[in-house]
């Protein structure tokens, strides 16, 4: 029964997910002839790939309209800004193999001005388009450019299925505006027979919304969504200690699988080897208390160079594939291996206002960073410290260098 969820979950979430990278309007550029480089780099896990990178996350704000109590927006936040259109223009041309563009950082995307030039410029180039979003902005006129502009996915953060929990976790919310707002997007859609944007809930699993998990999955279904994403809370900051929920209720949520193959959703967990926590099974879930051993280089500064190997270095499969497929901007042009290198304190590689981004991404602290992402002797930048999706492959394949076993890791397919 484990093994026919797990495999029909994997299947839905494949199909709906590669389906929406490749039904663009027209072919993205170059992404048929640089496919073999792309499996090369992926296979090899290079210093020193032989392509550019072909997923590009741009943060165009850092500011929000609402005060979510999971949210990076709770702790100290930048200067309120927004990335002006020429700028990620100037970003996104430099880049012809691009295939997949993600208009979002820290703050709500839907504030910028700019935003529907973005993703219309973005689709236009044949780049599959997609951003996460409270929906709280999402007015008639915005979903009309979405639509028209060819977005391919919009990702909506629900985190409960009643107007008193939504409204305690995302202070500043109004529940029956965001659901008016997802009902006229689906009206709109149906009347228009539009296959895009593809509709997606991405929900934060926390100790006050478990109970309504079941009704998040109906209210998903009422409302045309195709994929429903489940994650768990991480711990930014000691006050959100209490939120976090343990191994077995997060086991527990499995139980949604019929539900959402009785709904006909797409159902994905993003840290999906739950079986294993509840049999105390060897390989642990990197939970928040449980941090992986930093490297005592500055989090701002990574080395300069390739660490020094030890003797009985051996090289390891980095469980992540971001460094050698994706680039993260933030809206002041600082490049970051990933988002998750924000809670580290940040991980800069290099300023695409300051270099080129080919400079900066086959330049030798990009090619360090990657060398010690595959260095088994090495220890885990600061960013894999941090990501619940790193270090659980990483806790994993410590449990098994104690026990004698070989220090590679599987490959891995998160996303």
């Amino acid at each position: 029964m484990q093994l026919r969820n797990r495999l029909a979950q994997t299947y839905d979430w494949y199909r709906r997910y590669i389906y929406s990278l490749l039904s663009f309007r027209r072919p993205p550029p170059l992404i048929f002839s640089h496919a073999p480089r792309y499996a090369h780099s992926l296979i090899t896990q290079p210093p020193r790939p032989t392509h550019l990178p072909f997923d590009l996350q741009i943060e165009v704000t850092t500011t929000c309209n609402l005060r979510c109590i999971m949210c990076y927006g709770t702790m100290p936040m930048p200067p309120a800004r927004h990335l002006r259109f020429d700028a990620f223009q100037r970003v996104v041309d430099q880049i012809p193999n691009l295939y997949r563009v993600v208009p979002q950082g820290i703050g709500e995307p839907l504030l910028n001005p700019d935003l529907m030039a973005m993703v219309d410029y973005a689709a236009r180039r044949g780049c599959a388009v997609d951003f996460h979003t409270n929906a709280m902005l999402l007015t008639e006129a915005r979903a009309t450019r979405l639509i028209d502009d060819g977005l391919a996915a919009l990702t909506v953060s629900i985190d409960a299925a009643t107007a008193e929990t939504f409204e305690a976790i995302r202070p500043g919310s109004r529940f029956a505006q965001i659901v008016e707002n997802l009902e006229r997007l689906r009206d709109m859609k149906r009347a228009r027979r539009a296959r895009f944007p593809q509709l997606r809930f991405h929900v934060v699993a926390m100790k006050p919304n478990l109970a309504e998990m079941p009704d998040i999955l109906r209210l998903a279904h009422r409302l045309d969504v195709e994929m429903v994403i489940i994650s768990p809370v991480y711990a930014a900051a000691p006050s959100m200690e209490p939120l976090t929920v343990s191994p077995q209720e997060w086991q527990d949520l499995r139980q949604l699988d019929d539900l959402a193959r009785e709904l006909g959703l797409a159902l994905h967990f993003t840290i999906r080897e739950v079986e294993e926590l509840a049999n105390g099974a060897a390989a642990p879930l990197l939970w928040p208390s449980d941090p992986l051993p930093r490297s005592a280089e500055p989090a701002a500064t990574p080395p300069a160079s390739e660490p020094t190997p030890r003797a009985s270095s051996v090289r390891r499969r980095a469980p992540c594939r971001y460094p050698w497929t994706s680039m993260y901007v933030g809206v002041n042009g600082d490049v970051h291996p990933c988002c998750a290198s924000l809670a580290s304190g940040g991980y800069k590689l290099g300023n695409v206002f300051e270099a080129p981004v080919n400079e900066i991404w086959w330049g030798e602290k990009y090619q360090a960073f990657r060398r010690r992402m595959t260095d088994a002797a090495a220890p885990w930048p600061d960013p894999c410290a941090v990501c619940p999706l790193v270090g659980k492959l990483a806790s994993a394949a410590t449990t098994e260098d104690q026990r004698g076993a070989p220090t590679s890791l599987p490959s891995s397919s998160l996303a």
